[in-house]
């Protein structure tokens, strides 16, 4: 009952009508042949390098210094040899990195800090709603909605217990329970466990050390 009303929230009140459009073209596209998927992809690919050498300041000046332009894409063999966007060119050129269209409409991001220091990152809502839509896409594949009960081993910089009350209480709402694999000792570990038992999620998500500890 509750992840139904929570699906129905998430379609029809908040985000609504983008996460509805996100779903049906996915729905729709997971069933295409190959080769029309991979021709779809390619114009998107085609659509996005343009995009970005017209408005993305650090890849207009990488793609001028080194002789590429967006008319170059004819196949994916030929995008394999554009060059590898790295972990300091994000680090060294965040601000160049967002397109002048949407200045002031991003918000930093991060990654976890599994590999030892968070990235950070700019991303817009949109982004925010597509990711969402994947998961709720590929998880559907084997049986988890949104709004069923997941537990979570995963990396975060802060215990559950030390995030500001509102991040709280959109894990609760969404019914996620964490352990951070980062501070978990014998006595976490047991009262996380017993409260597995009772509550019974749905899903884990996990890294698999973690898990298995």
């Amino acid at each position: 009952m509750y992840s139904s009303l929570y699906q129905f929230m998430v379609k029809y009140l908040y985000p609504g009508k983008e996460i509805r459009r996100n779903l049906h073209e996915l729905e729709i596209t997971q069933w295409l042949p190959r080769s029309e998927l991979e021709s779809m992809q390619l114009k998107k690919l085609q659509r996005l390098v343009s995009y970005a050498y017209e408005h993305v300041p650090f890849y207009r000046k990488l793609y001028q210094r080194k002789d590429i332009h967006p008319q170059d894409i004819k196949s994916f063999k030929d995008f394999q040899a554009f060059p590898f966007l790295t972990r300091d060119d994000v680090k060294n050129h965040l601000q160049d990195l967002v397109s002048t269209d949407y200045r002031g409409h991003v918000f930093e991001s991060s990654t976890s800090g599994s590999t030892g220091r968070p990235m950070r990152f700019f991303m817009d809502r949109s982004t925010a709603w597509w990711a969402f839509t994947f998961n709720v896409r590929c998880r559907g594949w084997y049986g988890v909605r949104p709004g069923d009960k997941r537990a979570w081993l995963y990396g975060y910089l802060r215990d559950y217990s030390s995030w500001h009350w509102r991040d709280r209480l959109v894990a609760n709402i969404k019914r996620h329970r964490y352990l951070n694999p980062r501070t978990m000792n014998k006595s976490k570990m047991q009262a996380f466990a017993e409260m597995l038992v009772k509550w019974q999620p749905t899903m884990f998500r996990a890294y698999p050390s973690a898990l298995s500890l």
